[in-house]
């Protein structure tokens, strides 16, 4: 008996942890059947035996998680995989199985990885090709592994129902998406009409690192670490746009079936609304970015699409003066209380376009500008405009000598304003 209570508070404990880390928002779509997530160790065997993926409805049982297992699995993060692939038929995703077994080595070195802190340690992977019921049935209704083309209205229902809710998937918080395409660079990926909308539902509100582009491993990595350095999305993290924006770029980007294209443009609607809404953190450090995607993202922040955001970070870019201002005209229309623009090569002109902003930034508490060459124009700009930055409270920058013009101006307006100015001087 007090086993069998001991481990009843245990699956209550891992209930609650699921419920913390936002599972319960992912289980109507699961408990549904409309959407199958499958076992991360039955897709290793699966790789291991020279094996490819099948449809859905032509898969044993024993290859699923139910949505109790997947929450029981909740410890220390959602155990989600969600997988972004190009297909490379339009009748099949991976014909020769080169993608599974790509998938395969990224599996187990998480499934190591998770298991130092947990034990049963398993996760649950979306693949649409086995996790949404396919177009696989021959006249009769038997699902064939190739050659198929019809499904039961039912099917068919419940394949239009998980349409609507994967954008959910992929861009939780908790979850992991890997982008996949083992046959073409990340511009040939991202020129594909699901892959770029499953890419930017994933990118818009996740830590950096919880999104990989897993055709990058070259193989050498032994652990999970190393293999999360090797790719992180640097190279394809693009910046989050509109749905009106989307549907323009859409235009341009590639499909097998053409009638996909307004399927795909009313999808990420849904997606986008649904989730950068209520967004209230967004981390875009150390990607690469430059003026560009810096301009993308002020004009979808300044189109009254996160109208919730509180944090900002740009740490670690390579915004430049240009992009800088571009986040400036931008800061008026979010209620951002926290702004780190660290290690952007901000000279002058960016600081002057922030301090412009400032006025009109009525929530920012808290500027960060470290790492950047400000001078003398650029700091006494910043300590004129202190005077009508109401709500700022702390300001973190680097600045020439103690003794320079726009040192001593930037520390008499942090004074007077109550400011707190946290510096590093350069000599």
């Amino acid at each position: 008996m007090g086993g069998c209570c001991e481990k009843s508070r245990g699956t209550a404990a891992v209930r609650v942890g699921w419920d913390e880390l936002g599972g319960a928002e992912l289980e109507p779509v699961l408990l549904s059947g409309a959407i199958a997530l499958l076992d991360a160790h039955w897709l290793i065997r699966l790789a291991g035996a020279g094996g490819v993926p099948h449809p859905r409805q032509c898969l044993p049982p024993e290859a699923f998680l139910s949505a109790d297992e997947v929450a029981t699995s909740a410890i220390r993060g959602l155990p989600i995989v969600c997988v972004s692939h190009a297909w490379c038929t339009p009748h099949h995703p991976d014909p020769d199985g080169e993608s599974l077994r790509a998938l395969a080595r990224t599996l187990k070195l998480l499934e190591a990885q998770s298991s130092q802190h947990c034990s049963p340690c398993r996760h649950a992977v979306f693949y649409d090709f086995c996790s949404l019921h396919q177009r696989c049935r021959d006249s009769g209704g038997e699902p064939l592994l190739a050659g198929g083309s019809g499904w039961y209205p039912s099917e068919e229902a419940l394949h239009r129902r998980a349409l609507c809710h994967i954008s959910a998937l992929y861009s939780h918080p908790q979850t992991w998406v890997f982008l996949l395409n083992t046959k073409a660079s990340a511009e040939t990926f991202l020129s594909r009409g699901w892959c770029y909308c499953e890419a930017l539902w994933a990118m818009s509100g996740k830590r950096p690192g919880m999104v990989l582009d897993i055709s990058r491993d070259s193989g050498a990595a032994a652990d999970w670490f190393d293999f999360v350095d090797e790719c992180r999305t640097l190279s394809c993290r693009a910046a989050p746009v509109t749905p009106d924006v989307f549907a323009a770029q859409l235009e341009e980007k590639c499909f097998s079936h053409g009638e996909d294209r307004p399927l795909v443009a009313r999808l990420y609607r849904i997606g986008f609304e649904a989730r950068f809404a209520g967004l209230t953190r967004l981390e875009y450090h150390g990607l690469g970015w430059g003026a560009a995607e810096a301009k993308t993202l002020a004009a979808t922040l300044a189109s009254g699409a996160a109208p919730r955001l509180r944090f900002l970070s740009l740490d670690g870019n390579v915004l430049g003066c240009a992009g800088t201002a571009s986040i400036a005209e931008a800061m008026p229309w979010v209620p951002l209380q926290e702004l780190r623009l660290g290690a952007n090569c901000i000279r002058d002109d960016g600081a002057k376009a922030l301090a412009a902003a400032l006025p009109k930034a009525l929530s920012l508490t808290r500027l960060y500008l470290g790492a950047n060459a400000i001078g003398d124009d650029g700091a006494m700009t910043l300590a004129a405009a202190l005077l009508q930055a109401a709500s700022l409270q702390e300001l973190y920058i680097d600045l020439d000598l103690a003794h320079a013009p726009g040192a001593l101006a930037l520390q008499s307006a942090c004074t007077a304003h109550g400011v707190c100015l946290r510096r590093r001087l350069r000599e």
